[in-house]
């Protein structure tokens, strides 16, 4: 079976779904409002699971009514929660999201509390367990994301590298303050979207062109690979082609168009992509393969409202692949 390890954050998400985005100071009125699991590390482990992968999360909840939700949900989907710890220091991560009912886009305010608590320390204790694992019981690709403390997810890297897992990177955010470097060099898969990949170039990136170009320049800083998505384009896959990371690279890219769907709600369709992606390369298909896959993983997810409720299964991600073939 593939197996994933994910490390990352868990929100308790509060939507709001509005006629459209509000620009600043002003008051748009709601037409519907509910509570979902979320958070990029639970939305990532969740999507892989439900894809067909075996997949344990690491990260760090808070010892009240929030994270015993967050934990309901990860074990009802079959996610291994061993190396979830609660503790009473702060409490569960909390996500306020604006809807725009229009289009379906997003705006999303992260409080990031117990998630903060994410340190290297707790990613050791973690990783100490599973080195304890008979090698063919281990998992083979690591995903991880930024929502959590920077040093954590650079052990976590090292850590899953020293184990000759497959490594890949969600930047996503960005970090505001400061960018640990080693993240890129210690990368195998850096994904980012295009307001990411903007902010990690100083470039415009609104197109597939502009994509590539920006992918071809995060290449330098370290990764094997980059993939852009593009929201309603679709995504730009990047690969270094040459044995060393430091020498002079030779570039091969394809562009992916999306899949057709009428988007509701955008928020996780990111997570989605990333899970599938994971999920599929720890089953060890082709980089095709697997970008098809986690394209219409994401579309599914921008059909219907949510984070975790959002994402969707193997069988219905298989469906969409059949109906709409590349």
């Amino acid at each position: 079976m593939a197996r994933v390890l994910v490390q990352g954050s868990l929100n308790v998400d509060h939507v709001a779904q509005i006629p459209h985005l509000p620009t600043p100071g002003e008051t748009v009125l709601g037409e519907a409002f509910d509570i979902f699991a979320g958070g990029k590390g639970l939305n990532q482990a969740i999507a892989a699971r439900r894809l067909g992968a075996d997949v344990r999360l690491i990260g760090c909840i808070g010892q009240d009514h929030l994270g015993d939700l967050l934990h309901a949900t990860l074990v009802a989907d079959g996610v291994e929660t061993s190396h979830v710890t609660r503790q009473a220091r702060f409490g569960t991560g909390v996500c306020c999201v604006l809807v725009g009912i229009a289009d379906g886009q997003n705006m999303i305010g992260s409080i990031r509390q117990a998630n903060m608590a994410l340190d290297a320390v707790m990613v050791d204790a973690a990783f100490d367990q599973i080195a304890a694992d008979p090698a063919e019981a281990r998992p083979s690709v690591f995903l991880a994301q930024c929502e959590t403390e920077v040093g954590g997810v650079v052990r976590g890297l090292q850590r899953a590298r020293d184990l000759r897992m497959t490594t890949i990177l969600n930047l996503a955010p960005v970090p505001q303050v400061s960018l640990d470097e080693r993240l890129f060099r210690i990368a195998d898969v850096l994904i980012v979207n295009e307001i990411e990949a903007g902010l990690l170039t100083g470039m415009t990136v609104d197109g597939f062109a502009p994509a590539a170009l920006a992918a071809q320049a995060l290449l330098q800083r370290g990764p094997r690979q980059v993939v852009i998505t593009l929201g309603a384009l679709g995504a730009t896959h990047c690969t270094r082609n040459d044995a060393e990371a430091d020498r002079a690279t030779a570039i091969a890219h394809r562009n992916w168009p999306a899949y057709a769907v009428r988007a509701v709600d955008a928020t996780a369709a990111g997570d989605a992509f990333c899970g599938a992606f994971a999920s599929k390369v720890a089953e060890g298909l082709a980089v095709d393969e697997a970008m098809a896959f986690a394209l219409a993983a994401g579309a599914l997810t921008a059909t219907r409202p949510g984070a975790a409720p959002s994402l969707p299964t193997r069988l219905e991600v298989e469906a969409m692949l059949k109906d709409q073939p590349r």
